[in-house]
């Protein structure tokens, strides 16, 4: 048995890999932050100051705009200006020819069994972190239940944060990673999705279905199965949302 030897260009290759998947992430995150400084610059004169009975902040339509849609937009232009730079189509992330109703509904099906999975895993971290004192911050704030504000919440959720994230992590992150190993690249990609959500809890069920979003693009070339599982997840989670809205 021979040990594997790592050229030096492999490892300049292995280390730009690395860098470009970096770089990504950073311009995503300093991009983000850029758009919802401007963001809130033109919807400052429609925000108003309100709160509700327990004292939280009460977020209306051109906050919740911004607060939504400046991660996606960020996204999606990272996605976009990369491609440029590398000077490679993006139509083949989005070619369906590989894709299969069959893979579309083996993709949604497993994803929901990965949030039924992740559930009491979730439900032990939380009595984890209670049993030694720690726990995540809660939201001070409350979302208003007008009908323009719910629409905002539920679309972003549902159809564009699905398609934005899609793009980063599957379509950048795993395509780059993956040019190293496909393993690494479907577990590279699906930790830092889990992260990206910013509570252990989330960490947790990001990163299981995140492992399923990356096989079934690796598998099939493609970011469309990814994408309609992704939403579909997002679409069932953002139920109870709907409901308390008509309710």
């Amino acid at each position: 048995m021979t040990d594997t030897v790592v050229t030096q260009g492999e490892k300049k290759k292995i280390r730009r890999v690395y860098n470009s998947a970096g770089c990504a992430l950073l311009v995503q995150y300093v991009l983000m932050i850029v758009l919802a400084m401007f963001g809130y610059m033109i919807a400052s004169p429609f925000m108003k100051e309100e709160f509700d009975s327990d004292g939280l902040r009460i977020i209306g339509f051109a906050e919740a705009s911004v607060m939504f849609c400046t991660p996606a937009l960020a996204s999606i232009a990272v996605f976009f200006f990369y491609y440029l730079i590398k000077g490679e189509k993006v139509s083949p992330l989005f070619d369906s020819s590989g894709v299969s109703g069959r893979m579309i509904a083996g993709t949604v099906g497993i994803c929901f069994l990965m949030h039924q999975a992740a559930y009491p895993l979730q439900l032990l971290t939380l009595f984890l972190l209670t049993s030694f004192d720690l726990g995540t911050p809660e939201l001070d704030y409350v979302l208003a239940q007008d009908a323009p504000t719910s629409f905002m919440n539920v679309f972003t959720s549902v159809v564009l944060a699905p398609i934005a994230e899609e793009m980063l992590y599957r379509g950048i992150l795993l395509k780059e990673t993956a040019r190293v190993s496909k393993r690494f690249g479907i577990v590279f990609s699906a930790v830092m999705f889990g992260l990206m959500h910013g509570n252990p809890y989330q960490l947790i069920l990001g990163t299981m279905i995140g492992l399923v979003l990356g096989y079934v693009t690796v598998k099939s070339r493609s970011l469309i199965p990814a994408i309609v599982g992704h939403m579909a997840v997002n679409a069932m989670a953002s139920v109870p949302e709907i409901a308390m809205y008509f309710s």
